[in-house]
């Protein structure tokens, strides 16, 4: 993760710059292209799991999804 938007749907779920992104609402994610494509699947509202590395631990999150901007 590069960028979180400050209030925005990562920010509060809690995933902070340097995460690794592994999977979103099941899809494998190995790029940044996986993930674009896994997001475009959601609706805005829908609930998703996210998994993610971060200093070398794997963590899941559940965050709402938002449209760009929220």
């Amino acid at each position: 993760v590069e960028n979180v938007i400050e209030g925005g749907p990562a920010d509060r779920a809690g995933i902070l710059h340097g995460d690794i992104i592994t999977r979103f609402d099941g899809v494998e994610v190995k790029t940044f292209e996986d993930l674009i494509a896994a997001v475009e699947m959601t609706i805005p509202g829908d609930r998703v799991k996210v998994t993610l590395i971060r200093d070398g631990q794997v963590i899941d999150i559940r965050l709402s999804v938002g449209l760009e901007g929220q």
